[in-house]
């Protein structure tokens, strides 16, 4: 689970929060959690933790990333904001396809991605070409993506970006985790 509130620029009220919910949540289904918060969400950080979920997880394994922060369409394609990047700068940050590529290092056969961010549709978009183009080598893989279609934004009522908000909702104690 990665949140980042203290962006240089365009500081966020809630995502570090997020993050440190949506990891409990997870935490109490039994899952193992590393959470990356604010400054030690940098773009080398998020890359060493799933590096280090690279050489842990089997193929029988679930890996979910969660990333409460900037994320933007920007340009021909989407980028993933770390601590360390220009939240509005173009070519900032981590693009779509080498995320992708960590996350492909990684053997579990189910894979849920959850993104907190800004218009992520060109993410999606870059999810379904590599889903298709891996059908053979991956047939057996299930990739999951929760992430807006469209600007979202933080909650003040809520106290939540929308997203984690209703992932946390659906994960509530009034929901069948079954």
């Amino acid at each position: 689970a990665v949140g980042i509130n203290h962006y240089r620029t365009q500081p966020l009220k809630y995502a570090a929060q997020d993050a440190r919910a949506v990891a409990a949540a997870f935490g109490k289904l039994g899952v193992d959690v590393t959470t990356l918060l604010d400054e030690t969400a940098t773009q080398d950080g998020i890359e060493k933790a799933l590096a280090t979920e690279a050489q842990q997880l089997k193929s029988e394994d679930v890996f979910i990333f969660q990333f409460s922060g900037y994320g933007y369409n920007l340009g021909g394609g989407f980028y993933l904001k770390p601590v360390d990047a220009d939240p509005k700068g173009k070519d900032s940050g981590i693009p779509s396809a080498r995320l992708l590529a960590w996350l492909d290092r990684i053997q579990a056969k189910h894979l849920l991605i959850i993104l907190d961010t800004g218009d992520a549709s060109d993410f999606l978009t870059a999810v379904s070409a590599r889903v298709l183009s891996h059908r053979d080598d991956q047939s057996d893989r299930d990739i999951s993506v929760i992430a807006p279609q469209g600007n979202t934004s933080e909650i003040d009522k809520l106290e939540h970006g929308q997203m984690s908000y209703s992932l946390l909702q659906s994960m509530g104690t009034n929901s069948d985790l079954n």
